[in-house]
């Protein structure tokens, strides 16, 4: 486990606070490491994404011990866009119970990478929000 020692002066910072109580894990999802943050603290932690471009997948632990991704997505602030998510009522009723984030990717390569996990996994929101328009 790696411990995350801020600064004095962001440890006034509001964010501290949940920082510290967050336990990071993560997973890779095909060579790309995510952290994983349940979804009953995602609105909290989100502060830790500020300004920060970011992939997020909706997931849910599945029955054979592995993620299923329900959604797919990616944000050049993941702050503001990890913190209320239109697709989170719905991702609810699939089982969605985690966020993982993927903070190691470039600005300018966050479409393709989005799109190379949404053609791996076939995330079932994703896809469905695709049909639907």
């Amino acid at each position: 486990m790696v411990v995350y020692q801020p600064a004095n002066a962001y440890r006034r910072h509001s964010c501290y606070g949940a920082l510290m109580a967050w336990h990071q894990s993560t997973t890779n999802w095909q060579g790309f490491y995510a952290s994983v943050i349940d979804a009953a603290s995602i609105r909290r932690l989100s502060c830790l994404f500020r300004k920060v471009p970011v992939i997020y997948i909706m997931a849910s632990y599945g029955a054979r011990r592995t993620w299923v991704p329900l959604y797919v997505g990616k944000a050049v602030d993941g702050h503001g866009r990890l913190r209320d998510h239109e697709k989170y009522p719905e991702a609810l009723k699939w089982g969605w119970s985690h966020v993982h984030v993927i903070t190691s990717v470039a600005k300018w390569a966050l479409a393709g990478t989005e799109q190379f996990l949404i053609d791996t996994y076939h995330p079932h929101l994703k896809i469905r929000s695709k049909i639907s328009r």
